[in-house]
């Protein structure tokens, strides 16, 4: 989920920049911030594909399910809710 809302965060700011750049009207200094909009937002989605990386390999040298063991808390969240539900549908 993490991944997939900085992608669009990347996908954002790469519009920003090009309606950045297109407003700019030829100015060099509104096209250099331009630049500089994508180039922040691909090295911040890149930090974050390479950080996410590096923890997916510690995690599997170290034998962890889960990111930092907190798999399992969300799985007994949702089967509590599934739980929930499935109780609810049978009483109506």
């Amino acid at each position: 989920m993490f991944f997939a809302a900085s992608a669009a965060v990347l996908i954002i700011m790469i519009a920003y920049g090009i309606i950045k750049g297109s407003l700019a009207a030829g100015d060099p200094r509104g096209l250099e911030g331009a630049k500089g909009t994508w180039t922040y937002a691909i090295y911040g989605f890149l930090i974050i594909v390479l950080s996410m990386l590096i923890v997916r390999i510690i995690r599997g040298r170290l034998g962890l399910s889960g990111p930092f063991g907190f798999e399992l808390f969300f799985d007994n969240i949702f089967n509590s809710v599934d739980s929930l539900v499935n109780t609810a549908q049978g009483s109506n």
